[in-house]
């Protein structure tokens, strides 16, 4: 898989995922899906691993 399939960085959608909110990978997927199905599923993940993430962080300071 070629970086210039992509329409952005993958630097730039983990850090939109993670600094802004793991939705915006779901946004990324569907505006992204018919044209470049690659990058579209490369956001999607990155937005399902910052979810997981950010339940983990939840759970983990919620037993403290």
């Amino acid at each position: 898989m070629a970086t210039d399939d992509f329409p952005m960085s993958r630097g730039a959608i983990w850090a939109m995922c993670i600094l802004l909110t793991p939705l915006c990978g779901a946004v990324l997927y569907y505006a992204w899906r018919k044209n470049n199905l690659a990058a579209a599923n490369y956001a999607n993940r990155a937005s399902w691993v910052r979810w997981m993430a950010w339940i983990a962080v939840g759970l983990g300071l919620r037993s403290l």
